[in-house]
């Protein structure tokens, strides 16, 4: 019987993905200890796609996961319409983030993205930059808290080990390169036993880093998208303790959204493809996504705004 010890897969990650069948499998901290399966299902009478609450280890398939760490819990609400949850994630960002319309839409692509990345080739960083007082921490930490339910940003010398037991690791400044790149590539080794198997150990989660200035690391670089804010997008009356605290209200409905979209608009896409860049990743996202979304303009516009302003940032013209 799958779920028993001896038939148990301990995934040493807070997710896993079986990219041929187009499944996610997540650990959101649920209070009532469920992990969740996203999409496809055989029903006995017909296949949905959709987000399905399971047992953590004692279920038909015998995943366990880990726990997330620093992620505060989620019990995911599929009462709450994923049209609800995406367009308040879209009216969030737009009063909080001053960046370019296009780029509203990049960060939303790339928070699905965080749920999706095992059918990318890698995890880059990701870079908020701006000059001083452009508003790089305050949208780092909004960002934060949509994801892991906290605002908090560490020092970049506080870089710890655990990639692989969080979806999102939030940084304020850049100090340090090396620890950063090692955060995003290959294996941290592999652990075996008799009983239950322990699946080989590489790094899952994210990072989100903010940078006064461009950094000179090529390798860096190359590993980087780029959210670049501007002083001409700031609004007048924004007010950072009041967007953070809508921030942290509203992440469940917005997670809740964020997994059920990925469930019917975003998968069905991406199942069986071979790994991808990231950012095609992202594209993808958005071709699946756009019509829950009030985009101001077409989306192969937006899509250009994307690449002219990574490609700027991988110039140093940024």
């Amino acid at each position: 019987m799958k779920g028993s010890p001896t038939d148990m897969t301990v995934i040493p990650s807070w997710i896993h993905t079986d990219t041929r069948k187009g499944v996610v499998y997540v650990n959101v901290n649920s209070r009532n200890r469920h992990i969740f399966r996203i999409g496809p299902l055989d029903t006995g009478r017909r296949t949905k796609s959709r987000v399905w609450p399971m047992a953590n280890g004692y279920n038909e398939e015998g995943i366990l996961l880990w726990q997330p760490v620093r992620f505060s819990p989620v019990d995911p609400d599929d009462s709450v319409p994923m049209e609800e949850g995406m367009a308040l994630l879209e009216e969030i960002l737009q009063e909080s983030l001053p960046c370019s319309p296009p780029d509203i839409y990049f960060v939303i692509s790339w928070l699905i993205a965080i749920f999706l990345a095992d059918f990318a080739l890698s995890r880059p960083l990701f870079c908020i930059s701006g000059s001083i007082g452009s508003g790089k921490t305050v949208s780092a930490r909004i960002i934060n808290s949509l994801v892991t339910g906290n605002s908090y940003l560490a020092p970049s010398s506080l870089i710890s080990c655990d990639f692989e037991k969080t979806p999102l690791l939030g940084f304020d400044g850049f100090r340090m390169a090396k620890p950063l790149m090692l955060a995003t590539e290959g294996s941290m080794g592999k652990e075996t036993g008799p009983s239950p198997a322990v699946e080989e150990i590489t790094p899952k989660g994210m990072i989100l880093f903010t940078s006064s200035e461009p950094y000179a690391h090529s390798s860096l670089t190359r590993r980087s998208l780029i959210l670049h804010l501007f002083h001409r997008f700031k609004r007048n009356d924004f007010n950072e303790a009041f967007a953070l605290k809508r921030a942290l209200g509203a992440r469940t409905i917005i997670l809740t959204s964020i997994l059920e979209v990925i469930a019917v608009a975003v998968l069905p896409i991406l199942r069986g493809r071979p790994p991808m860049p990231f950012i095609d990743l992202m594209m993808i996202i958005l071709d699946g996504v756009w019509k829950y979304l009030c985009i101001p303009m077409e989306v192969h516009e937006v899509k250009e705004a994307w690449s002219r302003m990574q490609s700027d940032f991988q110039k140093g013209a940024i």
